[in-house]
């Protein structure tokens, strides 16, 4: 059991990061490159369902498709609760773009992940996959 909860520990930081940088009101854009905020809600929750995904993986087992789906609805289900959060703080927008940047991130991060570690599966003995 305490192995188990172990796994979550990762996900979860990760996700408080995301909630303390959502609950900052929106400083003003600076520098010269300016990337939109699309791509960072899309990496941002990509590398959040690669967390979550090993976290409901079975150790010592692939990645299946039901718990592949699972983390990606979890991962698309925070992003909606940061949307609504985002609501709350002064000079910050929920948008539904954000949120969709944030499900599309989570599929293909779990896709990903689904796809690499079946293909290398030394990649998958490190990630606590069967080899």
């Amino acid at each position: 059991m305490r192995r188990q909860l172990l796994r979550w520990y990762m996900p979860i930081a990760y996700a408080a990061t995301i909630f303390m940088l959502s609950a900052v009101s929106a400083p003003p854009p600076t520098g010269w490159i300016r990337l939109s905020d699309k791509f960072l809600h899309f990496g941002a929750f990509g590398l959040m369902a690669v967390l979550v995904a090993l976290a409901v993986q079975r150790p010592g087992h692939p990645l299946t498709l039901k718990r592949a789906i699972l983390a990606i609805i979890i991962t698309s289900a925070y992003g909606v609760l940061d949307e609504f959060h985002q609501s709350l703080v002064p000079d910050r927008v929920p948008s539904t773009g954000d949120a969709l940047a944030d499900a599309m991130g989570a599929i293909l991060g779990v896709a990903w992940y689904y796809l690499i570690a079946r293909k290398w599966r030394c990649f998958s003995f490190v990630m606590g996959t069967q080899q």
